[in-house]
């Protein structure tokens, strides 16, 4: 199992450390900070080997890297495969109004 972290849980990203996030074996992420996208690519990561996005919840720092990571799915890297977003109760209608 390979655990890369992007970020250390700080809501300011003040020195240098990133909203929280963290990525396992390439497959599953782990909440959606506004700067997930250029740190996946600074890592290599393969976005379209991404098979499920987990929200904690409902915070910004939590979840606004989602939209830029769907764009770039449908204009940049197109998917072949299915991708499953999980969330706290209320997460589909949350994301939709977002």
């Amino acid at each position: 199992m390979e655990i890369s972290f992007l970020g250390s849980s700080n809501a300011f990203a003040s020195e240098g450390r990133y909203w929280s996030s963290f990525i396992v074996d390439g497959k599953y992420q782990f909440d959606c900070p506004p700067t997930l996208l250029p740190q996946l690519k600074q890592l290599g990561v393969a976005l379209d080997d991404i098979e499920v996005i987990f929200i904690s919840h409902f915070h910004g720092d939590h979840f606004v890297g989602l939209p830029f990571l769907l764009l770039e799915y449908m204009y940049m890297t197109p998917r072949t495969k299915d991708l499953y977003i999980v969330g706290p109760p209320g997460c589909e209608e949350w994301l939709e109004d977002f």
